[in-house]
């Protein structure tokens, strides 16, 4: 029996990650300055961002543990071994020495933000090709911090998993028979089969999800924090699970509208508050916190924060996550039974667009956001549109009737084969333009009306005042510590906010131009010079400090820039120490207090002994 219900879950998982890789660049809040492009960011971009971000992956990972079961079961572990070492672990590597590198090249010079692009100007042909490839472990000026998979951490994280299932093999088949016998986990198996399973499985789920650095749990990379990998874990061996109790689908396909409909009535909340309990409430010692192999150095302080508001929010987000699995793997099961030529194109295309993706959607994203008289969700949905043609004219053309094909489908198809003439570009177009461009008008009309707010509320000087690219954005007549965002973050603070590294002006100095108030707080209490502090601006620390900024103002936690000059000194990596300690004589000359307490009972002189 094949799930191709199920197998189509999977491979629409996958896709939807090019539809999130397109809206990162377009969307209200967003905090990566790689990402930064678009002046008026668009609110419901956000909103589906954040809903396809709730599942996604998740349901991926669970969806993978269940089809490795199946292969094994059906061809034997060896045979798994052989086609997963084809399939994912190869390409895996060969895309992360070339492909990842070589985007990242192409990124920066369509001007995204961030080393590799301040670097081009300085850099000849040949320094730039050793400053890139293999992460630039053989040059001196390498233009990676770290080595960085991209859109392909999910491989990363596959590998492992499938290592410790492979390993593992053996004691957990005898471990589940032995605790099959368990009165917990028989009760475990019956409440599987109700509605109350999604909760169950939160509540097992959430001290791992509330011990995430950022309850959003942003990927990793090749250093990856152990929690972020055991929660995706949780979630394949579900699938295994999954797959040894099959009448827990007939369940899911029953109560799959309770499941979508509970799950997606919480996407607003998540929406409004993950960005703030996981970005703005935490305090400066989350930046020094870190459970990653490499470098491990956990904080309770950095993880029990928030109180009820974060417990409630990560329960939610647990609850959602496993509502919007369960109910998407019963629609699928309960309405397609059947395969067809269109869910299996979809099944064999998902892979290879979402590997290779990166190079036309991340650049033409880039050049979009820069197009005036347009606004973001229009942007969005025709660079999305633009995107998926690209992409899929390369899968046909490069892949599915390649080599390529052979090797990544199991069978290369051929065009002449009954039925692949419906695939052909020119019919895809001619079946799906109609639909596509009859919804533009929608999206032009909901996206115009958010474009009026963004522009009433200014929102193009903050996102200038953090990229740091068009300073004639910066000129007018405005008071700057006025314009601010939900959180009270004045554009002052953006620009704190940004490495001035990655600037290609000042624009906090063009800002002090335009604004008397220095010491302006956002909802923590926070100034700009806090800001500075924290990101590790010494230039603006100066020069808020010569503008009058008072360096004993205190956040919520108590703390001041000095306490967290202090604590980035004592605790965070050696090469920025020298900045911070200069930091801190600065602060000592401007009169800073080193007795002041925070919230901890530590003063600033505390955190460096």
């Amino acid at each position: 029996m094949r799930y191709h219900g199920l197998d189509l879950v999977r491979s629409l998982a996958m896709l939807l990650g090019v539809v999130l890789h397109v809206i990162l660049f377009f969307m209200q809040h967003q905090h990566n300055i790689m990402m930064l492009g678009e002046r008026y960011p668009d609110p419901l971009n956000r909103l589906v961002f954040e809903f396809i971000h709730l599942f996604r992956m998740q349901l991926f990972m669970m969806m993978g543990g269940f089809f490795a079961q199946l292969v094994i079961d059906r061809k034997g572990l060896k045979y798994f071994v052989r086609d997963r070492s084809k399939r994912m672990l190869l390409p895996f590597i060969f895309c992360s020495i070339l492909l990842v590198p070589a985007q990242m090249y192409l990124f920066a010079l369509a001007g995204q933000c961030g080393k590799l692009h301040s670097m081009l100007p300085e850099l000849g042909a040949t320094e730039i090709f050793s400053s890139v490839f293999l992460w630039g472990i053989f040059s001196e000026k390498s233009a990676f911090p770290d080595i960085s998979f991209h859109h392909l951490w999910f491989l990363w994280y596959l590998v492992l998993i499938y290592f410790i299932h492979i390993t593992c093999f053996k004691p957990l088949r005898i471990l589940a028979r032995w605790a099959g016998k368990l009165t917990i986990i028989t009760r475990f198996k019956r409440v599987q089969h109700t509605v109350l399973s999604p909760v169950v499985l939160a509540i097992l789920c959430f001290p791992v999800h509330y011990s995430l650095s950022n309850p959003s749990f942003f990927p990793n990379q090749f250093n990856f924090e152990f929690n972020n990998l055991f929660y995706y874990v949780i979630f394949y061996f579900y699938g295994v699970f999954l797959y040894r109790n099959l009448l827990i689908l007939e369940k899911f396909a029953k109560h799959c509208f309770v499941f979508l409909g509970l799950g997606i009535l919480f996407v607003p909340f998540t929406t409004s508050l993950s960005e703030f309990v996981g970005m703005v409430l935490p305090s400066a010692l989350i930046d020094v916190h870190s459970l990653k192999i490499v470098g491990f150095a956990p904080r309770p302080e950095a993880i029990f924060y928030g109180g009820s508001f974060k417990i409630c929010l990560v329960f939610i987000r647990a609850l959602c996550a496993w509502l919007l699995c369960f109910g998407f793997v019963g629609l699928a099961y309960r309405f397609i039974t059947k395969g067809n030529d269109i869910v299996r194109y979809l099944v064999d295309s998902s892979y290879t667009v979402f590997v290779f993706h990166f190079i036309v959607t991340f650049p033409l994203s880039i050049y979009v956001s820069r197009i005036q008289g347009l606004n973001a969700l229009t942007k969005a949905y025709l660079t999305l549109l633009f995107s998926l043609v690209i992409i899929y004219a390369f899968y046909n053309t490069c892949i599915r009737y390649t080599f390529l094909g052979n090797y990544f489908m199991g069978g290369k198809k051929c065009r002449q084969t009954k039925g692949e003439e419906r695939f052909r570009m020119r019919q895809l177009l001619a079946k799906t333009w109609k639909p596509c461009l009859g919804i533009i008008p929608i999206v032009f009309m909901l996206g115009q009306a958010f474009h009026e707010d963004a522009v009433r509320t200014k929102r193009n000087i903050l996102l200038e005042a953090r990229i740091a690219q068009k300073p004639h954005l910066l000129e007018g007549d405005y008071q700057a510590h006025l314009v601010t965002d939900r959180y009270g973050r004045s554009a002052l603070h953006y620009a704190a906010m940004t490495d001035e590294k990655l600037r290609v002006y000042n624009t906090l100095q063009k800002l002090l131009a335009t604004t008397q108030v220095i010491d302006g707080k956002d909802v923590m209490g926070r100034t700009p010079l806090f800001r500075a502090t924290r990101t590790g601006n010494a230039t603006d620390v100066k020069m808020l400090l010569e503008r009058g900024a008072d360096c004993n103002l205190a956040d919520f936690y108590g703390q001041t820039p000095c306490h967290v000059a202090s604590i980035k000194f004592a605790l965070g990596p050696i090469q920025s120490k020298e900045t911070y300690e200069s930091m801190m004589e600065r602060f000592t000359q401007y009169g800073a207090d080193m007795t002041l307490k925070d919230i901890y009972g530590k003063t600033p002189t505390d955190y460096l002994q």
